[in-house]
Formats: structure tokens, C-alpha cells, sequence
């Protein structure tokens, strides 16, 4: 009887021995899946905003507003011609013309004489000078509309005429630059025109600024 029970109890020993790797591999692939990956085949095609590359030269014409020291603020229009000497320096010349203007003394008494001679010739300077590309930044409109936009720092010298003076200047500002086409630019300019000129009997050093739009055209 021990014998029988002997034989039985090794017997389903070598059983379960046996049978014991099927069913670890059972229990182990139980928690495997198939995995998929998908990989997109379309990709997000690259923008290429326009930008100022094989164009050296921008001619264009300006409009904005002239605030002539001790006189009233007028309408003022200009040309603009620009020579690119590298991605960063530019070589300009202008040409600017405002409206006749009234000292402020006349508009506070009411005057309408002809109080300075040649007024109505207005205020009108001839400058050349350089600019300098200080910052390259994006513009944007809207979400998906961006442009090629620069900010440079502007220095010229001027030939002024006004009142029956001409007299040399010098003509500092800034220019805020916006790259809509390869071929056509707008920008805001901020420009001081510092001259010496006689008004009233005495020489002062004026400060006449400038602010205005411009379009410029790439070639």
C-alpha cells in the first residue's frame, strides 16, 4: 500500500513539473498585445514668410505729418530711394515737402498777414544719410499670416529750407519695416530734424519731428 502511494505521489510530482512552463508562458503572454504605430505620411509644410534676400534697391514715397518748432503741425509728403549695401546697412537719400505753416504766435492773435516772408514755400529738406539694422523681428495678422519685419536706427544730413532760410541739418530717427512681398515693403517712420535757423531775431536749434507711412518698392 505505501508503495502504491509512493509511485502516485511521484508520478503527479513529474505532472505538475512538466506542465508548469506552459502554463507560466500561458499566464505571461495573457497581458500582451499587439501594438500598432502609426506614422503619418502628410507633414506640415514649411512656411517661408518674404524676406529682403537678392533685392538691393527700394524706391518708394512716404505721407505723414511735420511738427515744425514754434509753428503748427502739418501734412508732409516724401520720396525715399534706399541702396542695400549688406543684410544689415542700408545707404538712403530723401526728399521731403510740408504745407505752408503758421507761427503760433498768429494763430493765438488771429493774425492773417503775411508775417514771415516766404512761408508759403512750406518746409522742405534734401538728406542723405545711412541706416542700420538694429533688430529682425515677425510681424503678424491674424494666426496665419507672418512677415520678415526690421527696426533700424537712422542718421542723415540735410539741406532745410524754410521761412527764406536754407540751412544745413541733421536728420535722426528710426524706421519700423514690414516685408508684405518680396518686392514691396511699408514702413513707419519717426524722424527729428534738427537744424539752426533765426526766427524772431534770434538763432535757436530746432527740433522738427516727423511721423509717417511709407511704401517701398523692391528691386
Amino acid at each position: 500500500m505505501i508503495k502504491t502511494r509512493t509511485i502516485t505521489t511521484i508520478i503527479s510530482t513529474l505532472l505538475l513539473v512538466t506542465a508548469t512552463p506552459n502554463w507560466a508562458q500561458t499566464i505571461g503572454d495573457a497581458g500582451k498585445k499587439n501594438i500598432t504605430t502609426i506614422t503619418p505620411e502628410k507633414k506640415a509644410p514649411k512656411i517661408n514668410s518674404a524676406k529682403i534676400d537678392t533685392e538691393r534697391f527700394e524706391l518708394g514715397v512716404y505721407a505723414g505729418f511735420l511738427s515744425i518748432e514754434n509753428f503748427d503741425v502739418n501734412s508732409l509728403i516724401g520720396l525715399q530711394g534706399t541702396f542695400h549695401i549688406n543684410s544689415r546697412l542700408m545707404a538712403n537719400v530723401y526728399y521731403g515737402q510740408s504745407d505752408s505753416a503758421r507761427a503760433r504766435f498768429e494763430r493765438e492773435v488771429g493774425d492773417d498777414s503775411n508775417f514771415i516772408a516766404d512761408r508759403d514755400d512750406g518746409f522742405r529738406y534734401v538728406a542723405a544719410g545711412i541706416s542700420y539694422n538694429v533688430l529682425n523681428a515677425r510681424s503678424f495678422s491674424g494666426s496665419k499670416r507672418k512677415y520678415d519685419s526690421y527696426i533700424s536706427i537712422d542718421t542723415a544730413i540735410e539741406s532745410v529750407d524754410f521761412a527764406g532760410e536754407s540751412n544745413i541739418g541733421l536728420m535722426i530717427g528710426t524706421t519700423y519695416k514690414t516685408v508684405v512681398t518680396d518686392w514691396f515693403t511699408v514702413n513707419i517712420n519717426l524722424k527729428d530734424h534738427i537744424v539752426e535757423r533765426e526766427f524772431l531775431g534770434e538763432s535757436n536749434l530746432t527740433q522738427n519731428l516727423e511721423l509717417s507711412v511709407g511704401l517701398n518698392f523692391l528691386f
